[in-house]
């Protein structure tokens, strides 16, 4: 059996269509090997490479990010996590069978507050919930892992630009017309209602975008 990524691919040249040199292999049974099909990712051998990591890196995972992590971002989330849900015809629960990851992290965010209880009624009202939602700071790891990062404004944008210039190419405004989602933070329902339409329009393209389970 072949030990390099060089050996492998001359011999299964027919058969592989990628390989990944990460060094020599141990032993015959210590190479990964995965079956990637449209938007699925199946594992036929885990080797050295622990099966939960190759089960997180073959997700699409998308991350929202405002400041505290309890109006805006949460409410992408959970609106995105259920619109995505209804359109795999799937639960929520089930999305990571289905490659799909979606979080949401604040700029400058406390650990473990919940989200605002505007945001869970709304969500709620989508048939979604936040009733579990911490926020948390938003981190290289979690920008590193993300596949697709929302952030809510302009502001938001520039400062993780700011911080960690190499996620230029996957961060983007939630807003499809470029402007800043409205915070309503300290506002009445009427400000959450204006918010939550402005999320719901860049949620419908992020949703055009995912191409539908074939």
């Amino acid at each position: 059996m072949p030990l390099t990524a060089e050996a492998v691919a001359e011999k299964f040249s027919e058969h592989v269509s990628l390989t990944i040199n990460e060094g020599t292999a141990q032993s015959p049974q210590s190479e990964t090997v995965l079956r990637v099909e449209n938007n699925t990712c199946q594992t036929l051998r885990a080797g050295e490479i622990p099966e939960d990591y190759l089960d997180q890196m073959s997700q699409t995972n998308y991350l929202f990010v405002c400041t505290g992590n309890t109006c805006r971002s949460p409410m992408a989330e959970g609106l995105l996590r259920k619109k995505l849900a209804e359109k795999l015809s799937c639960t929520e629960e089930n999305l990571a069978e289905h490659n799909f990851s979606v979080g949401s992290a604040g700029i400058a965010a406390m650990y473990g507050a919940a989200a605002s209880p505007e945001s869970v009624e709304i969500v709620a009202a989508h048939g979604g919930t936040l009733q579990e939602h911490a926020s948390q700071q938003v981190t290289i790891q979690l920008l590193n892992e993300a596949d697709h990062i929302f952030a809510m404004t302009r502001g938001h944008r520039d400062a993780i630009l700011g911080a960690f210039p190499d996620v230029v190419d996957r961060l983007h405004l939630l807003a499809v017309d470029g402007r800043d989602i409205s915070d309503p933070y300290g506002g009445d329902m009427s400000a959450y209602k204006q918010c939550e339409t402005e999320i719901l329009k860049g949620i419908e393209q992020i949703l055009t975008d995912i191409k539908q389970p074939e």
